[in-house]
């Protein structure tokens, strides 16, 4: 604070509280100490903020905070940035939508002071425990409790990723199992087939080579699209663009599955084999980019 008030950066009122002047930058100005003395939120965020540059040189800082604290955030950018803590453009600010419950009366926004926090092992819990029970009523085995636990934490995290980071989030359980709809077990399950297929192929000590061919163009010129979805992603810090676009690949690659025989023992059998495994590769690399485990088999 001392430096501050010596560059004329801060303000001391009367009562001896200590005020910003953000006047150059078209911020509100607030307040840093209070008469008493007391600091307050961005005093404590100044320091620490100063003390992770200093301690772990980073070329940047991201607050993952929500949007009702845009105005705190750019106060705290530009106090740091006066200081001398670094530049404006070292800090970020990455806004999230609200997560919330499905309920009767619709959106429900997660407030501890309203009672309505869910703890995300509870709902990992939930999806998993749903998952046994329909894949007990779909198979004589069902799922182990590794696999269902893989698939339980795809429904929830691909439920939460799927979307643009500032749109709100109401999770549904159901929905976020759901083999066909837009989820994670979704792409789980056509990683499954095509390994599946693979292994087939493998065994059969089938080729697999690109040709030059005009079969599966649509899934060739979606796979080529993977490094800018994925610089997109990085650019804007949403990983929604990698969720759709694996959500896209992946209904390419179902509808040419479900419209060509691949292991048909034709001349393009080992383009369509090769086109499948980077398909299988290009998928597992955007799951790994979101922190899913891939499956191989369900």
């Amino acid at each position: 604070m001392r430096t501050g008030l010596k560059k004329g950066i801060f303000v001391q009122l009367e009562d001896g509280a200590i005020l910003t002047d953000l006047s150059r930058y078209d911020l509100p100005d607030t307040i840093l100490l209070k008469k008493d003395g007391t600091s307050l939120y961005i005093t404590q965020d100044i320091a620490l903020t100063a003390l992770k540059k200093n301690e772990y040189e980073a070329d940047k800082l991201i607050w993952v905070i929500g949007p009702e604290q845009s105005t705190a955030m750019k106060q705290l950018f530009a106090v740091c940035e006066q200081l001398g803590i670094g530049r404006l453009s070292d800090f970020i600010h990455v806004s999230y939508g609200y997560v919330g419950l499905k309920t009767s009366d619709g959106f429900k926004k997660m407030s501890s002071r309203e009672g309505t926090v869910v703890l995300i092992d509870d709902l990992v819990d939930l999806a998993k425990t749903k998952i046994l029970e329909r894949s007990l009523k779909e198979g004589s085995e069902g799922y182990d409790a590794a696999l269902a636990e893989k698939l339980a934490l795809s429904a929830v995290k691909f439920s939460l990723l799927k979307v643009e980071r500032t749109q709100d989030i109401a999770f549904d359980v159901e929905r976020s199992i759901d083999v066909q709809g837009d989820t994670g077990i979704y792409l789980q399950y056509t990683c499954a087939r095509i390994s599946s297929m693979l292994r087939k192929a493998s065994s059969e000590g089938s080729a697999i080579c690109p040709q030059t061919t005009k079969t599966a163009e649509g899934v060739i010129k979606k796979l080529a699209m993977f490094d800018s979805v994925v610089r997109r992603s990085v650019v804007g810090y949403s990983a929604h663009h990698v969720s759709q676009f694996l959500l896209q690949l992946c209904s390419d690659f179902n509808s040419w599955y479900n419209k060509e025989t691949i292991l048909d023992d034709g001349a393009e059998q080992p383009h369509k084999l090769a086109v499948a495994k980077c398909s299988l590769q290009v998928i597992n690399n955007g799951l790994s980019l979101l922190g899913i485990d891939a499956v191989d088999r369900m």
